[in-house]
Parts: structure tokens; sequence; C-alpha cells
């Protein structure tokens, strides 16, 4: 058995092909008996969330040392149907889904098909003017493209409906640029949407074929998966909305929309097992990790806390990696703290800051450090 079936052998119902093991990790659900003092107290903040009606469910996982702490689900992943939420179950992850992105193009770079340096002209059509961006501007929200997220009503109203790369960018095309390429740094979706284009060019496959083929199989992570709306994904989660205190289903939204910037589906258990991979060197190499997850500064020097695909920052004395996501009916937040081998995610089907706070109170209890005061939490888009 390898180090790392070892360090996984107590896991949760997922086969993990990739690493030639299988792990077991017993079915929780929040009835279940807490092992620990941080399950209980897990326990108890979820519960006054779901007892508040703030959410409907949600799915969570904590990893510390060399084992599971626990990993469960809690509440509903579909009020309709009377469905409880499980470890095993499938959210929509939002912007956790750019950490894929930026790791495929971190492979394609390793193969020498990408430089980071090099005008995205070279790869993908999209008019910059006088502008010169990187692939790297792209991949650290530094590019100064309009984000196509931001653009209000002229692609809100698109959101229900399928839309193609060439419709999608064709709503920017008379939009200038918010700043100079590496000036400034601001959240970017367009900049990720475009990384997903450079793939599908680059490999002549579609972005979803590809993250499939070449990471989702090999790594064995069977319930991650470009979230279509017509496909059956076992274990799915519906999303809500928290109307005047009343949970509504969310907004349709075709999942042609978010593409490479958020269209991806997993499960907590998934989500470790990718944070391993990611870690362990199975995905891309242990420079290019490095490179995703330390940030370059702007132009003039200025330090950012935001590498490929990942926000990078401190909690009191000890580093966090990490990124969270927010899409209709879904908030998630995935944290790994590298130094002390801490792994917390936390998937949510009810937008709201639930999953946020709740990766907050977890890490700091496990980590012996006071809860935060008013406004010391931080989180990522």
């Amino acid at each position: 058995m390898s180090s790392l079936c070892r360090r996984l052998g107590i896991a949760v119902a997922v086969a993990l092909l990739g690493s030639g093991c299988s792990i077991n990790i017993e079915h929780q659900g929040r009835s279940a008996r807490p092992t620990s003092e941080l399950e209980s107290s897990v326990d108890g903040w979820v519960g006054e969330a779901l007892d508040s009606g703030v959410i409907a469910g949600l799915s969570l996982a904590v990893w510390q040392g060399d084992e599971l702490r626990f990993a469960k689900g809690y509440g509903s992943a579909d009020l309709e149907n009377d469905v409880p939420a499980a470890a095993e179950t499938v959210y929509r992850i939002g912007s956790i889904t750019k950490q894929f992105t930026a790791a495929a193009i971190m492979r394609l770079v390793e193969r020498g098909d990408v430089v980071l340096g090099n005008d995205i002209g070279d790869y993908v059509d999209f008019p910059t003017g006088d502008h010169r961006v990187t692939v790297h501007q792209l991949l650290n929200h530094t590019s100064g493209i309009k984000s196509y997220t931001g653009l209000g009503e002229a692609w809100t109203r698109t959101i229900p409906l399928p839309i193609t790369h060439d419709v999608l960018l064709g709503l920017l095309a008379d939009q200038p640029f918010d700043f100079a390429p590496g000036d400034e740094w601001r959240y970017n979706n367009t900049g990720f949407y475009l990384l997903g284009m450079i793939v599908e060019n680059i490999t002549d496959s579609s972005y979803a074929d590809y993250l499939q083929q070449e990471i989702f199989d090999p790594l064995g992570l069977e319930d991650t998966s470009y979230c279509d709306e017509k496909k059956l994904i076992p274990h799915r989660a519906e999303g809500y909305e928290n109307e005047d205190g009343e949970l509504v289903n969310d907004d349709l939204i075709d999942m042609t929309h978010p593409f490479a910037a958020g269209a991806l589906c997993s499960n907590v258990l998934d989500l470790l097992r990718w944070q391993q991979a990611l870690e362990s060197g199975e995905v891309v190499s242990a420079a290019s990790y490095e490179r995703m997850t330390t940030p370059a500064p702007l132009n003039d020097g200025t330090a950012l806390d935001y590498g490929y695909g990942f926000g990078v920052d401190m909690v009191d004395d000890h580093r966090r990696v990490a990124h969270g996501g927010g899409i209709n009916g879904f908030v998630t937040m995935a944290a790994r703290y590298p130094d002390d081998d801490l792994n917390v995610i936390v998937l949510t089907n009810t937008p709201g800051p639930t999953a946020s706070d709740l990766e907050q109170r977890i890490a700091r209890a496990a980590l012996g450090l006071p809860e935060a005061k008013d406004g010391e939490e931080t989180s990522f888009p």
C-alpha cells in the first residue's frame, strides 16, 4: 500500500483508482454520534444554522495530520424529495473550479504547449486592442479584461439558455479594459473562461472531456465532473435560495455560462483526494504547484494574496491556501493549511456566509486558535 493509501486509509466510500488503492469512510449524517470534541462543536454550529432556516443542507470534511477526522452531511440535499445530505452528496462547487483549470494550464506549460509569459493571442482569439495580456495575467486576475459576470443585464438575461464561446465573448467586444494589464488585481471570470478555451484549442478536446480524461479518471475522482444539467449525476444536490426567510428553488443557469470559471460538480471526499493529489505531485510538478500557490506582485511591486486559482493568506500565524465558490443555489469553501496538514472543506446548497464562516470556525478549533472576532474572518471568492 502506498504512503498516500496509508494516509487515507480510514476514508469514505470512494475508490482512489489513481493511487492503486481503495478506501472506505463510514457514512455519517447529522444523527451520527460525534467521535471528538471538534465534531461535537461542528454538529452544534451546523445545527444552529439548520434550525434557523438559513440553509437547506451541507456536507463537510476535516482532515488533520495523518487521519480523516470526519466527513458527513447535514440537513437536506433535496427538500422536495426528502433526501438527506451525506458525505457523498455532489454539489456545484462554483469557483473552486478555477484551481482545476489552473492545473490543466500548468500541465500544458509542463508539456511546452503554453508559455505563461506569452500573449494570450498566441492561443486564443480575443481582442485586446493596444494591450498585451499574458496567460499569467489571466491566471492571477490581473489582466484588466472586463469580467462578463459584471456586465449586468446584458449577461444575466442570457443565463438560463446555452451560450457559445463566440456569443459570450461577443458581449465583451466593445468593453474597455478595467486597467492596464498587471497594474491592478480584480477578480475576473472572463480570464478563466479564456483559459478554458486555451485548454480546448491546445488539446483539440472539449474542456469537460480533457479534465475527465486527464485529471478526474486517473485520480479516481468518480464524483467530480462538468456539471451538465442534462447529465444524470448520482447523489447530486438541489440548489436553493433564501427569499425573505423562506427557502425556494434556485434560479436557472445553463452551465455553459460558468464553463472553466465555475462549472464543475464534486463532493467533499473527492475534493480531499484532489488536495492530496495536487500537493503530492500527482497532478502537476512540485514547481508548478508552488507557482500556483505563490502570489506574484503587480507591475509596481505591490504584493498580492492570490496565486493561480488559489488565495494565499494567514489565519493568525498559520498559512492558508484556499478558494471559495458561489453559483446559483450553492456556496462552497475548500481550504488547506499546509504547514499543519489540515484540510477543511464545506459545501452548501444555499447561498450565504455559512461555508466560509464554518470553515474558519472549524480550522481555528482544530488549530487551537480562538474564534475570530467580527471583521477578522477572511475568505476568497
